[in-house]
C-alpha cells in the first residue's frame, strides 16, 4: 500500500512538473515583444539640434497663440542648483559660541558662561564681533581681519581656544572674510 502511495504522488508530482504552464516573467525574455521589438539607432549631434529647433519652433507657433505669449521650455529658464540655495542660507545661519569661563567685554562687563549667537559687523572699517542671548545683546568684541583660513572644508566656522592663561581666542570664518578676536577672561 505504502509503495503504491508513493508510486501515484512521484507521477503526479512528475505529470505536473513536465507538462505544467511557466508563467514566469523571464519566460517571454527578448522575444520581440514589448519593449525589445522597438529598434534602438545612435542620433547625431546635427539631427539631436533640428529635432529641439523644431519642437522649439512648433511651441512658440503653437496651434492657438492668438497673440498670447508662449511659455518657455524648462531649459531655457535659469535655475539654482540645491547647492547654491544651501549656500546662501548658511550665511544667514548664526554661529553659536560656546563660552567656557567667564569673559570681560571691550566695556569692562563680565560675559558669563553659556552658548552666544555670533555677529560679526563692520562699523567705520572696523570689524566688532557682537554676541547675543535670546535676542538680547551680550558683549561686543574688537575683531581684526585676517587671511588666515583655519578649516578650508568648513564654509562658516566658529571657534574659541585657549591663547595663553589670561587671553582667549576666537577664530572666525565666512564666505565674506576671516576674523580673530582675543578677549581677556575675568581672573579673579
Amino acid at each position: 500500500m505504502k509503495r503504491l502511495l508513493c508510486i501515484t504522488i512521484g507521477i503526479l508530482c512528475f505529470s505536473l512538473t513536465a507538462f505544467g504552464e511557466d508563467s514566469g516573467l523571464w519566460d517571454n525574455f527578448n522575444d520581440g515583444s514589448g519593449y525589445s521589438s522597438q529598434k534602438q539607432t545612435a542620433v547625431s549631434d546635427e539631427q539631436f539640434d533640428k529635432t529641439v529647433e523644431k519642437v522649439k519652433n512648433d511651441k512658440q507657433k503653437g496651434l492657438f497663440s492668438f497673440g498670447k505669449k508662449n511659455k518657455k521650455l524648462k531649459g531655457d529658464s535659469i535655475q539654482e542648483s540645491n547647492e547654491t540655495e544651501l549656500i546662501k542660507g548658511i550665511d544667514k545661519e548664526l554661529p553659536v559660541l560656546l563660552v567656557p569661563c567667564e569673559l570681560l567685554t571691550d566695556n569692562g562687563e563680565i560675559l558669563p558662561i553659556g552658548h552666544y549667537q555670533a555677529i560679526f559687523e563692520k562699523i567705520d572699517d572696523k570689524l566688532y564681533m557682537k554676541l547675543y542671548q535670546a535676542h538680547n545683546l551680550a558683549g561686543t568684541f574688537r575683531a581684526w581681519e585676517t587671511e588666515e583660513d583655519l578649516y578650508d572644508e568648513h564654509l562658516n566656522y566658529l571657534t574659541l581656544d585657549e591663547y595663553n592663561s589670561t587671553t582667549v581666542k576666537v577664530n572666525y570664518g565666512s564666505m565674506d572674510y576671516n576674523a580673530v578676536v582675543f578677549i581677556k577672561k575675568n581672573v579673579r
